[in-house]
């Protein structure tokens, strides 16, 4: 029995290390192709030490065995766990959400350093200043509107 304690180990040992990818460390594959390496040579030796049918049993063992890895890696659904499942429900404003109109007036939600949030008939939007700071809280108004409504240019009035 001594003899298969470093077959059996080799194959234990790559299986764990084929797991530890796809488990902890997924996406480098190193450790997963080192793993699938150790397993081959624990196959090799089973048939170089013990003979061919000793490494075919051994061989037809690790298939079976890995197989019932990816069987019940999709049964217990380990990859769901590393899959991103979210997503990104933020959204830009159009040309056709855009009300505001030249000469316009508002309030400066945050200082404008020359950009920054203004507020148009409780609507807010980004907005430039032509060139100078201002507070939050002042009143302004709208001298032009570029770039199909996306570049808002405000003076303090």
């Amino acid at each position: 029995m001594a003899e298969w304690i470093p077959v059996l180990v080799l194959i234990l040992l790559g299986f764990l290390l084929i797991a530890a990818e796809i488990i902890f460390i997924p996406g480098t594959t190193i450790v997963g192709f080192l793993g699938l390496g150790v397993v081959v040579t624990g196959i090799v030796i089973a048939y170089l030490d013990h003979g061919d049918t000793a490494g075919n049993i051994i061989l037809g063992s690790s298939i079976i065995i890995f197989s019932g890895m990816v069987f019940l890696a999709f049964k217990l659904k380990v990859w769901q766990k590393f899959s991103v499942s979210s997503s990104v429900s933020g959204k830009i404003r159009s040309d056709a959400d855009i009300k505001l109109k030249v000469g316009q007036v508002g309030t400066t939600v945050s200082a404008l350093r020359p950009s920054g949030e203004a507020e148009f008939e409780g609507e807010r939007y980004e907005v430039y200043s032509a060139g100078q700071f201002l507070d939050s809280g002042k009143t302004i108004e709208i001298i032009s509107i570029e770039k199909g409504g996306r570049k808002v240019m405000v003076k303090q009035k």
